[in-house]
């Protein structure tokens, strides 16, 4: 039996002037292709999916589709924003063209699928969903659990994978490339160690979270798939989709003794709690085996009590002294060492002066400094709840945890104008829009509200001479990578490389070399 998946999505990097079709290889659609194979099905995966005009997508599954041909998949992560009505565009030929072909949409949430129109609709972890999925449009006994219900004037037949169909935890995470894939050397792939995360912060809405269960995967079949992407294609770099790559020390260690036995080094990146880091310097060793030097750090906010407010409790000081330390081992035992700092502006307490802070600290301390930074959001609960599996804790309380009061725009006195001069149309247009979208709750407390966040977020977007200073975002390794740089570019700024836009060409072009060779 024969199927076709196909994945990838737009990235808006910080302060590029133009969205970009990613480089990163559509994860889930190769995760979900590698599973399907070992149950005897051919599967071939389709990369980059918003880079292909309509046209070129009907030339390839003109040649694709076959008598035995089940289904095609479109796997998504995030929104496909200006191509989304080429690939709804291209699905109802598909339907029209292929009738019997089932078609499947699939991602975290119904939310960032929902817009197509497709047969089936899958959100969550989807192996074993999809093997039953395929078990009953094949017409072998299924224990399939669809939901079918209208929303927004469409029928769904929907599959909610985490409940009904749990694929956590899973022992073989391994993915397959195949030559028909055309991985080229220098890649950066994605990798899990675990699933399912056993903190609960209070802004996160993530599928799996506060999971007190087994998370790991088996250490051996980790060996083999890194050693296939080393001898098959020369991958040696990898971004981990953990959602916390230290949360387990055991974890850790055994992934390091395997890694450390390959005949190569590996170059990882991954979400990693700084917390943890400064908590347990015993396992800087162990991630420094694996190679995993490349840190997200959640840091939110250095004021403790805001900190305190969603959970993360370390006193600032003594957080900041053990993100140095780490800084200093990494530098000095691998030479390589990079992170990006991530704060949310508007979390209870917090105010410009303690934000602007935190924010210098890291460029005054950290040798190689990337700002990650956006404004708290609480979406209202949606009135069509399947679109959101799930909520964060902030969403589901705040009305009750007395630290919130909702207002308008009009008594904050909020302006497109006032978001100030400096900034680019499309970010103009960007940061409004958010902040006007109707799910969000137009929040205030005691210490700022909704617009002066937004209005905060929009003085640092518009300073170019800041972000000039910094360096790449360590999740933008790939973009790098994929455009042939190495990774000591990675340890210059842009203000050394001379643009804040670099790889974007180049990216473009390796983009187009491989819908060449599918295209054949």
């Amino acid at each position: 039996m024969h199927g076709i998946i196909m994945g990838g999505w737009i990235e808006t990097p910080i302060h590029q002037a133009i969205n970009h079709i990613s480089v990163k290889r559509a994860s889930g659609a190769h995760r979900i292709a590698s599973y399907l194979r070992e149950h005897g099905w051919d599967i071939e995966v389709l990369d980059f999916m918003p880079a292909w005009t309509v046209d070129e997508l009907k030339e390839f599954y003109k040649q694709r589709i076959r008598k035995d041909t089940v289904f095609v998949g479109v796997s998504t992560v995030f929104s496909l924003l200006s191509k989304e009505q080429d690939i709804i565009d291209f699905m109802h030929w598909l339907k029209k063209t292929y009738p019997n072909v089932a078609t499947i949409a699939g991602g975290k949430m119904l939310m960032t699928s929902h817009m197509l129109p497709a047969d089936f609709h899958l959100a969550g972890y989807g192996e074993h969903a999809i093997i039953e999925l395929l078990k009953k449009l094949t017409g072998n006994p299924s224990n399939i659990v669809i939901e079918k219900f209208e929303m927004m004037g469409k029928q769904y037949q929907f599959v909610n994978c985490d409940s009904s169909h749990p694929s956590y935890p899973m022992d073989d995470l391994q993915v397959k490339y195949e030559s028909r894939d055309y991985i080229q050397p220098g890649e950066n792939l994605t990798l899990e160690f675990t699933r399912g995360c056993k903190f609960k912060c209070k802004f996160c809405y993530f599928n799996i979270i506060g999971y007190k269960g087994k998370t790991s995967r088996c250490m051996n079949n980790l060996y083999d798939e890194l050693l296939r992407n080393y001898e098959y294609w020369g991958i040696t770099d990898y971004s981990c989709a953990d959602e916390t790559t230290n949360a387990d020390s055991t974890v850790l260690e055994a992934a390091g003794n395997v890694i450390d036995r390959l005949p190569f080094d590996t170059n990882i990146q991954g979400y990693v709690r700084p917390d943890l880091i400064a908590a347990r310097p015993q396992d800087w060793e162990h991630m420094a085996k694996m190679g995993l030097w490349g840190h997200y750090y959640g840091i939110e906010s250095f004021n403790h009590e805001s900190a305190k407010s969603i959970g993360k409790g370390m006193p600032p000081d003594k957080l900041k002294q053990g993100i140095l330390d780490a800084q200093e081992y990494f530098l000095k035992t691998l030479g390589k060492y990079r992170t990006t700092f991530s704060y949310i502006i508007g979390l209870p307490h917090e105010t410009e002066e303690t934000l602007d802070a935190g924010i210098k600290w890291m460029f005054d301390n950290i040798k190689h400094p990337s700002l990650n930074i956006f404004p708290l959001q609480i979406h209202h609960k949606i009135t069509d709840s399947n679109l959101r599996n799930t909520y964060s804790e902030f969403e589901e309380t705040w009305e009750e945890s007395g630290l919130f009061r909702e207002t308008t725009m009009e008594k904050l006195g909020a302006s497109k104008a006032g978001l100030g001069e400096n900034l680019s149309p499309r970010v103009r247009d960007s940061i409004w829009n958010r902040l006007s979208h109707p799910t969000f709750t137009i929040w205030e407390h005691d210490t700022m509200d909704i617009w002066e966040a937004h209005k905060i977020y929009a003085r640092y977007e518009s300073n170019q001479d800041l972000w000039k200073d910094q360096y790449p975002h360590v999740w933008h390794f790939h973009t790098f990578q994929n455009s042939g740089m190495s990774y000591e570019d990675l340890h210059k700024s842009y203000r050394e490389h001379g643009d804040v836009t670099l790889g974007v060409d180049k990216s473009h072009e390796f983009v187009e070399k491989y819908k060449q060779k599918k295209l054949g």
